[in-house]
């Protein structure tokens, strides 16, 4: 687990209860952002580096936050806009890594190479046809894929319940045929 960032500046280096109030916020968040950050498919080793740098702006913008009366999606953009930077960062070639599922963390042990190799191909297609819907979509087809519930993407996302509930209805009608079937059955059994 990461640490929590300490003050970078005089804002709120002094505040206890500030200090108190972002060491809530962290325990509180975790679990969210290296969530959906994985759901990214960044590799596990990049995950808690950016995740730390997440936190690391939460923190330089923390008053940001508290003015705001905390609302629940605040950290999450935080989140997301880390995560698009560092994608573009990456598709100019700046950074060299893995993707994350060329070794599946679901199969099975006794599982022999050619079925593993067919799992990462499926996964891997079905990663592709995601990143051709638009962003609003993958967004919650992902986050339902790493089994958040639409009452936690819509505090995420910002919207309500019955938009993430349309939007994953959508993609799922963008995605037909077949690449349905196995996405449906992909959340069911797998996700």
């Amino acid at each position: 687990m990461l640490s929590k960032p300490g003050p970078t500046d005089g804002r709120l280096a002094g505040s206890e209860e500030a200090s108190r109030a972002f060491e809530e916020f962290f325990e509180a968040h975790y679990e969210m952002g290296y969530r959906f950050i994985r759901a990214s498919r960044f590799p596990e080793n990049d995950v808690n580096d950016i995740l730390s740098r997440c936190f690391e702006l939460a923190w330089n913008r923390f008053d940001e936050y508290l003015r705001k009366k905390k609302p629940d999606y605040w950290f999450f953009n935080i989140v997301r806009n880390k995560v698009s930077y560092e994608r573009r960062v990456r598709a100019r070639g700046r950074v060299l890594s893995l993707p994350s599922d060329m070794i599946d963390a679901h199969a099975s042990r006794t599982e022999g190479p050619e079925q593993t190799a067919l799992r990462n191909e499926e996964r891997s297609y079905l990663r592709g046809a995601l990143d051709t819907l638009p962003e609003n979509y993958q967004m919650v087809v992902k986050l339902r894929m790493e089994q958040f519930e639409y009452g936690e993407i819509a505090a995420m996302l910002g919207i309500s319940v019955k938009a993430a509930q349309h939007r994953m209805k959508r993609a799922m009608e963008k995605l037909e045929g077949t690449l349905r079937e196995f996405v449906h059955d992909y959340l069911e059994n797998d996700g």
